[in-house]
């Protein structure tokens, strides 16, 4: 079915959808099809300090995609979105696209964490034995392998 309007809809942890699809079927029912467009961005994982709506390419692809079955006999596409938390929302708010300078102060905290911690365990690699030895350096690869991480992740590479 041709969708002439962008409807967008937003659930319970506020993310965005953009209503992709509708399909009728021949038992009555019509499939939804939802494509994500942005979600909200927190900068700690407990939800607390929204940043704002980032784009889709910060999620992942499970949840890039919802599908949803409705009986349009007993129920409207609305009542059927309503009935999975979702809302019909008038307007897509503003989309970040570039870390904000808190976002920023975030990755150089990370990065001198892990940055006193390798002069620590570097530390403690002069003054080992071989076997302590290979153990630091094997923490220290993982600590190279978290840092490129967080600096891809400030970079917008995510």
């Amino acid at each position: 079915m041709e969708i002439k309007k962008a409807v967008y809809v937003q659930n319970e942890d506020r993310f965005i959808y953009k209503i992709a699809d509708l399909e009728m079927r021949a038992d009555g029912w019509l499939n939804i099809w939802l494509d994500l467009v942005c979600g909200i961005d927190y900068i700690n994982a407990d939800e607390s300090n929204a940043t704002g709506y980032v784009g889709k390419e910060n999620f992942v692809e499970e949840i890039q995609h919802e599908f949803y079955s409705c009986d349009i006999m007993n129920e409207s596409v609305t009542q059927a979105l309503e009935f999975h938390d979702f809302e019909i929302i008038e307007e897509l708010p503003t989309i970040h696209t570039k870390a904000k300078k808190q976002d920023n102060n975030i990755f150089k905290e990370q990065i001198e964490e892990y940055l006193e911690m390798i002069e620590s365990d570097y530390e403690s690699f002069q003054a080992g034995t071989a076997a302590e030895k290979k153990l630091v350096a094997a923490i220290l690869a993982n600590y190279i392998s978290d840092l490129r991480e967080i600096l891809d992740e400030a970079a917008g590479e995510k």
